[in-house]
């Protein structure tokens, strides 16, 4: 039973101190012409005919991905429990992607670990963060560059650790070599549309 809520801390009747941050799934690129469209899949049995439930298919392979990537953190040595929230597509492509919403629960020692592992990545971390938050034409970035920025962030569990927290742990997958191509392949046990 959870005795006091904080914004991202909640302290149990063992006094044990859990983080939860919302934040997106890593490795997840969005299912909109994405490999894991499921236009990409089995053409030659598809029938026009047949009503397929493709909300179905896009929710429980979300909920699948959500599994597997708390799986590949738990072998990067990371404790971090991620609970899928909601998927969100949007009606339009223009400005975004699909998004899998999750819940991150996690100790305050393993947030301390995530510090450590940036610190000692500290010059790939900051590679990662010129490579995916330095504006160009078309882009405008809402995230600073700057590492310690990032760190003060996710100390401090202020300034939009939302993202933040969803690209730290992309960062940590890309750097055990989790790939987008690999969350594909480990669910493709899912890449199958019902009926509705």
């Amino acid at each position: 039973m959870i005795i006091k809520k904080f914004k991202y801390f909640k302290i149990n009747e063992n006094n044990l101190e859990k983080i939860e941050i919302e934040t997106y799934l890593p490795l997840f690129t969005g299912y909109y012409e994405s490999i894991f469209d499921y236009d990409n899949y089995d053409e030659e049995e598809y029938d026009e005919n047949l009503d397929y439930d493709y909300q179905e298919y896009f929710e429980r392979r979300a909920k699948a991905m959500v599994d597997i990537v708390e799986g590949y953190l738990k072998e990067c040595n990371f404790d971090i429990k991620l609970e899928f929230e909601e998927l969100i597509r949007p009606s339009q492509y223009n400005y975004s992607n699909d998004s899998i919403n999750i819940k991150a629960i996690l100790s305050k020692d393993t947030l301390n670990k995530i510090i450590d592992y940036i610190n000692d990545n500290y010059d790939d971390f900051s590679n990662y963060l010129k490579s995916h938050y330095t504006s160009y034409s078309g882009f405008i970035s809402s995230h600073s560059t700057d590492v310690n920025k990032w760190i003060d962030a996710l100390e401090n569990l202020n300034n939009k650790i939302e993202h933040k927290f969803g690209a730290v742990l992309d960062f940590i997958l890309e750097m055990n070599e989790y790939t987008d191509d690999i969350l594909e392949q480990d669910t493709e046990d899912e890449r199958y549309v019902n009926l509705k």
